[in-house]
């Protein structure tokens, strides 16, 4: 939809039935300052023009990032933890988790929350706090770095997020001379790598096509 549009009493049948939606639905996020907004399958979370980011909908895995584990929000809450301060440039949603991209200026990290039984958060393990039934974080973790790329224990200089469906996590980041970008993928990357394997890494890896 676009920005301003509405919708209402509009039925659609599904596989379960018609389904009807009685009450107007408006899409003009722009309106709560929200620059970006993106959603999957149980959450949505929308980023505003303060650099701050907000989720709401189904928190089956901690993906709403509020501390929370299967509390649902029916209206948005911040995202706090290691995101409290920093300015967000961008998010991507995952079926159940959601990363979220600092500028350049201020190292150009990823944080990550929600499922984790794959490795999706990119810290090295599917290890589980202890707050989820499976492996899972309710708060911000940030992505640990690649072998053999500079800037420390945590991946730095990333311009670009993607998240796929099951905890598929990849990142770009510009090659050693600025021609072109590099990208680095973690969690259930099946394929990812060109060998034709189903793989995963809990940990940033290159892609070598």
């Amino acid at each position: 939809l676009s920005p301003g549009t509405s919708c209402s009493s509009a039925s659609t049948s599904f596989n379960t039935g018609p389904v009807t939606a009685y009450y107007p639905l408006f899409a003009h996020y722009y309106t709560f300052g929200y620059l970006e907004v993106v959603g999957s399958n149980y959450h949505s979370c929308g980023l505003k023009s303060d650099g701050t980011v907000w989720c709401w909908g189904e928190s089956m895995y901690g993906n709403l990032g509020d501390g929370q584990y299967t509390v649902d929000a029916y209206t948005a809450k911040q995202v706090g933890g290691l995101l409290a301060g920093k300015n967000i440039i961008q998010i991507a949603a995952g079926a159940d988790h959601t990363c979220a991209l600092t500028d350049l200026a201020s190292g150009g990290n990823v944080y990550c929350w929600g499922g984790n039984s794959v490795g999706g958060l990119g810290q090295g393990n599917t290890s589980n706090p202890g707050e989820c039934s499976s492996p899972c974080s309710t708060v911000p973790l940030e992505v640990l770095n690649a072998s053999g790329l500079p800037g420390g224990d945590y991946l730095t200089g990333v311009t670009k997020i993607f998240l796929g469906g099951n905890q598929q996590s990849c990142a770009l980041i510009p090659n050693a001379n600025q021609a072109n970008n590099e990208m680095y993928c973690w969690g259930k990357t099946t394929y990812a790598w060109g060998s034709g394997a189903s793989e995963g890494s809990t940990i940033p890896k290159k892609f070598s096509n």
